[in-house]
């Protein structure tokens, strides 16, 4: 008797210790996260972080989109929903019958102890009262299912597998976001330099005019209308470097970030060597049969269809009994005894509620596979028009790039002209301002052709592969 009451005495205090010990720091951290949301600390735990981004100087696009993976909210956030769901599917798993491949999750073992005092007598008003101690240990297992629990399992892995699939997306999100803000910065980069180089090719021209001038050789109106052209081109220049500012603090947004690494300026720390992506080759027929096994939205439809057909499995096992064994000790001071059994629950009738829900969730599956066809044709456009922009793009930058050698040779026609008085004021501005355009032009197109095939990356679900690549403003 004493061995019996010092055993279940031993097994509930150390029940008790685990239980206390897990309540102990989940109390802690729900401490802390009030304290945090609600208490004085708010201000200094919820600020942002200032988090620093390398030097742009030093750092190439690879370098910003695996911080901006690490430092971007959103992409935490998805990495917590894929841990809370395994542990939903731990959960879930704990709960298995002993005859399926996880037998300890069905074992239940609990334990009790107390004491009862009765009085001795119906009308007794005083202490006087008898006692006495009681105690209870119970093993109860969850035999057969019939496929309840390895339903709701396999529902589970699909949630998983969607979580998981969601960081992927979000990350290809992230890199997009990214790769847009990262060629943007340097798009407005190079049409500062272009601005710069167009604002230089007025300065000579003015200075040439004024050099005429003070020879007798020109007019003082030719003069006029250079400054005039060369201020205009210094306020584009202007215009330019606040573009440039904008696109920063837009790259650094995408990071996640406050600012960069000690550097120089913006303008002067960057050189013309890039990194960018290879024009890819791939034809749309291609992209889009990898597409339609690696992108993350297929794969989410496909996964919530199959947790969606193990919705329906969970609902017919509904409509069977669960067959569950007991086994109990209990003592009673002074008398103690034992017992065991077997059981089978069944509901005989439910007002039809548990065939309603096997039909709803046939209903769910039908509606799963549907959105499996919608996604299919939605991926089948997006990499149709990312592949057409990409097409577009590389066109557009090969058609700017012999605009850009015509209109430099015509600008250096101009000037030989002009220097021999076979050309005017006006035949010199429109050669400078076509230069000008034509080198933007070719900019625009080079990032254009740049976004272009980071979309492709993002809507094929293929990871980036980055190379070196050259392009000089000049």
């Amino acid at each position: 008797m004493k061995i019996l009451s010092t055993t279940a005495v031993f097994i509930f205090a150390i029940a008790v210790t685990g239980c206390s010990t897990s309540i102990m720091r989940t109390r802690m951290m729900q401490h802390f996260w009030n304290e945090v949301v609600e208490g004085e600390g708010v201000e200094s735990r919820l600020k942002p972080q200032r988090a620093v981004a390398p030097p742009l100087s030093s750092t190439s696009l690879e370098e910003l989109v695996s911080f901006a993976w690490t430092n971007r909210p959103t992409v935490v956030s998805k990495r917590l929903a894929v841990e809370d769901e395994r542990l939903a599917l731990k959960q879930i798993r704990a709960d298995a019958p002993v005859l399926s491949d996880n037998p300890i999750g069905g074992v239940d073992v609990s334990a009790t102890i107390g004491h009862s005092e009765s009085s001795r007598s119906a009308n007794s008003l005083r202490k006087k009262t008898d006692g006495n101690a009681s105690g209870t240990l119970s093993l109860d297992l969850l035999l057969w299912d019939f496929g309840r629990n390895d339903a709701r399992a396999r529902a589970q892995c699909e949630k998983v597998v969607s979580a998981e699939r969601a960081l992927y997306e979000e990350a290809l999100s992230v890199f997009s976001q990214t790769s847009d803000a990262y060629f943007g910065l340097y798009e407005k980069l190079a049409l500062f330099d272009v601005a710069v180089s167009n604002e230089t090719e007025y300065a000579e021209h003015l200075r040439r005019a004024e050099t005429k001038l003070e020879c007798g050789e020109g007019r003082k109106l030719d003069v006029l209308r250079a400054r005039l052209d060369h201020a205009t081109a210094c306020e584009a220049t202007v215009s330019a470097s606040n573009d440039v500012a904008v696109a920063k603090a837009e790259l650094l947004r995408a990071l996640g970030a406050a600012s960069f690494g000690e550097e120089k300026r913006v303008e002067d720390a960057l050189v013309s060597l890039r990194k960018g992506f290879a024009r890819s080759r791939a034809t749309e027929a291609e992209i889009l049969d990898f597409a339609m096994t690696n992108s993350p939205a297929m794969a989410i439809a496909h996964a919530k269809f199959r947790a969606a057909s193990a919705a329906v499995d969970e609902a017919i096992a509904e409509l069977y009994p669960e067959i569950s064994a007991s086994i109990s000790l209990n003592w009673t001071d002074p008398l103690w005894y034992w017992r065991w059994g077997v059981s089978a629950v069944q509901s005989l009738f439910t007002g039809w509620r548990k065939t309603t829900a096997v039909d709803r969730a046939i209903v769910a599956m039908e509606s799963a596979a549907a959105d499996v066809d919608e996604s299919g044709k939605a991926l089948a456009l997006s990499v149709s028009v990312a592949v057409s922009e990409r097409d577009t793009a590389l066109e557009a930058l090969r058609t700017a790039e012999t605009s850009v050698r015509e209109a430099a040779e015509n600008l250096s026609t101009v000037k030989e002209q002009l220097e021999i008085g076979e050309a005017d004021r006006v035949d010199f501005s429109q050669a400078a301002s076509a230069y000008a355009k034509a080198l933007g032009s070719r900019v625009g197109a080079f990032y254009r052709a740049q976004r272009a095939e980071a979309a492709i990356f993002s809507v094929s679900g293929e990871m980036p592969v980055y190379s070196e690549g050259r392009y000089e403003a000049k």
